[in-house]
C-alpha cells in the first residue's frame, strides 16, 4: 500500500509522495517527487580519498563530520525559502522540485479542446498543441526510471507556505553565480468539473456489466468518489455538452476584457492557460503587452498573425486564438489563401510558419453539431476572429461576447465530448492516520 504526506513533513523527513491538493475531479493528487538527498550519500568520494573503509557511512568523529552537517543544513535551507511575495512581504514556503506543467498535467479546457478528434482541419501540420497541452497523464512512481529531470530557466513550480496558507506558483531562476533562485508568480488555482454545468461521469460497462452514470451536479461529486472507492480497475470517461464548453469561453472573453480595460493584452492566450476554477474561468499567464509594440514571445499555433510577423499588436489580438478553440468547438475546417512566413528566431535559426490570409470556415452539414440554420451565424463569428488585420476583427471583446451569447442563447450547439477521465495514475494510497482513499498520482 503506498502511503503519502503532506508537503510540510519535506522539512522533516525524507518523502517520495505527497498530496497536492485535489484533482478536477474531486480526488485526492499525489506527486511523486524525489526526497531531498543526505549528506553522507553524496560524500562518498570525499570519503574514498580520505582512505575511509569502503561502505562506511558513518561520519561521527571523522574530518568530514563538520562538512556533513553544513552540507544537510544546506539541503533543507533549499528545500525550505523565503520570497516577497506580490506586495513584498517575506513568504517562507516549501519547495516541490518538479516543473508545474509536468507535475499536473494539461488543463480542464486543453483536455476537452486539444483532443485529436477536436482538432480543427485545413491547416499545416502545425497546428498541433504544444507540448505541454497534451493529453499525456505522467505516471512515474518514486524509483521508476525518467521520473525525474532538472529544472529549466523560468519554469515554474509549486510553493506551499509554512503558515499553512493556500499553494502557490514560484518562477525558478539563477542568480549571478549560477545558484538556484526563486520569484513569486501567482497563487495556486485549483481546477474543478463541477464549474462545466451538466458535465457527468460515465463507468465503462464491462461484458456483464450496466452502465453506471454518476450525474455530476454543482457543487456535489459524493457520488462519483463513493463509486470510485468502490472500484479502482473500470475504466470511466468525462462527458461534457458543447455549450457547457462555449459558456466557459464566453467567460474567458469577460475575464480578459476586464484585463483589456487596465490597459493590457494577454497575448498567450491557448487551453493551458485557461483555468476552469470554482469561482469561473480565468485565463492565466498573461504576457501583459502594451498596445502598438510588437510581442517578444508567443506560443506557436495560437499566436496571432501579427506576433508571427513581428507587427504591433492591438486589443484584437487576443480574439484570434479564442476564434480557433471555437472552431474546433463547432467541428468547422478552415480554407482559404495561404501564406509562409520564415521567422528567425536567434542567431541564424529560423521557423517556417504557415498563415492563411481571412479564412472561410467550412462546417459539413452532416456531422456538424449544430441546429438549423445556426451555421451561417457561427461561421460568420468564427471567421471575423480570424481576420488578418485586427482591425477587421471585432471592435472589443464586449462585441465578441455579445455575439458568442446570443448564438448561446439559441441553443444552436449541440453534441458533447467525451475524454478519459485519467489525471495520472489511480491507486489507493494510505495518509499518515492510516485512512484508505484512491488517488491519482503523477510525476
Amino acid at each position: 500500500m503506498l502511503q503519502y504526506s503532506t508537503p510540510d513533513a519535506l522539512r522533516r523527513e525524507a518523502c517520495e509522495l505527497v498530496r497536492i491538493g485535489r484533482a478536477p475531479d474531486g480526488l485526492s493528487c499525489l506527486v511523486a517527487i524525489e526526497p531531498p538527498p543526505r549528506a553522507e550519500n553524496l560524500l562518498g568520494s570525499a570519503a574514498a580519498s580520505l582512505w575511509m573503509k569502503q561502505g562506511c557511512s558513518d561520519y561521527t568523529g571523522t574530518p568530514l563530520e563538520r562538512l556533513v552537517a553544513d552540507l544537510n543544513a544546506l539541503i533543507r535551507q533549499q528545500v525550505v525559502q523565503t520570497v516577497p511575495d506580490q506586495d513584498g512581504r517575506p513568504l517562507e514556503a516549501v519547495i516541490l522540485r518538479k516543473p508545474l506543467k509536468r507535475m499536473l498535467g494539461p488543463s480542464v479546457l486543453a483536455r476537452l479542446i486539444g483532443g485529436s478528434s477536436l482538432t480543427p482541419l485545413g491547416l499545416d501540420d502545425s497546428f498541433r498543441l504544444e507540448s505541454d497541452t497534451r493529453m499525456e497523464p505522467a505516471i512515474a512512481l518514486p524509483g521508476e526510471k525518467g521520473s525525474e529531470r532538472r529544472f529549466q530557466l523560468g519554469e515554474s513550480c509549486l510553493g506551499f507556505p509554512t503558515d499553512g496558507g493556500p499553494p502557490v506558483v514560484l518562477c525558478m531562476t539563477y542568480d549571478p553565480k549560477g545558484w538556484p533562485a526563486f520569484a513569486y508568480r501567482r497563487r495556486f488555482l485549483s481546477e474543478t468539473a463541477e464549474a462545466l454545468a451538466d458535465s457527468r461521469f460515465v463507468r465503462e460497462a464491462g461484458p456483464y456489466d450496466a452502465p453506471s452514470t454518476c450525474v455530476v451536479p454543482r457543487g456535489e461529486l459524493r457520488t462519483y468518489l463513493e463509486r470510485r472507492h468502490e472500484d479502482l480497475v473500470k475504466p470511466w470517461k468525462w462527458v461534457v455538452p458543447r455549450c457547457s464548453v462555449a459558456r466557459c469561453l464566453w467567460g474567458v472573453i469577460g475575464n480578459v476584457g476586464t484585463l483589456h480595460k487596465q490597459g493590457k493584452i494577454h497575448g498567450d492566450i491557448k487551453p493551458s492557460n485557461l483555468l476552469v476554477t470554482a469561482s469561473g474561468p480565468l485565463a492565466i499567464d498573461s504576457l501583459r503587452l502594451s498596445e502598438g509594440l510588437p510581442s517578444p514571445a508567443m506560443t506557436r499555433v495560437w499566436a496571432a498573425p501579427e506576433q508571427v510577423i513581428g507587427a504591433e499588436v492591438q486589443f484584437q489580438t487576443d480574439q484570434y486564438p479564442l476564434g480557433l478553440m471555437l472552431l474546433a468547438l463547432v467541428g468547422g475546417v478552415l480554407y482559404g489563401e495561404e501564406s509562409t512566413m520564415l521567422v528567425p528566431t536567434g542567431g541564424s535559426a529560423i521557423e517556417r510558419h504557415t498563415l492563411l490570409r481571412n479564412p472561410g470556415m467550412y462546417i459539413d452539414p452532416k456531422t456538424a453539431p449544430l441546429k438549423g440554420e445556426s451555421a451561417r451565424g457561427w461561421r460568420k463569428l468564427v471567421e471575423r476572429c480570424l481576420r488578418f488585420l485586427p482591425s477587421e476583427r471585432f471592435p472589443s471583446m464586449e462585441d465578441l461576447a455579445g455575439e458568442l451569447h446570443a448564438l448561446l442563447e439559441q441553443e444552436s450547439l449541440r453534441g458533447e465530448i467525451e475524454v478519459p477521465l485519467a489525471f495520472g495514475r489511480l491507486v489507493a494510497a494510505t495518509d499518515s492516520t492510516g485512512q484508505e482513499l484512491p488517488c491519482w498520482v503523477v510525476a
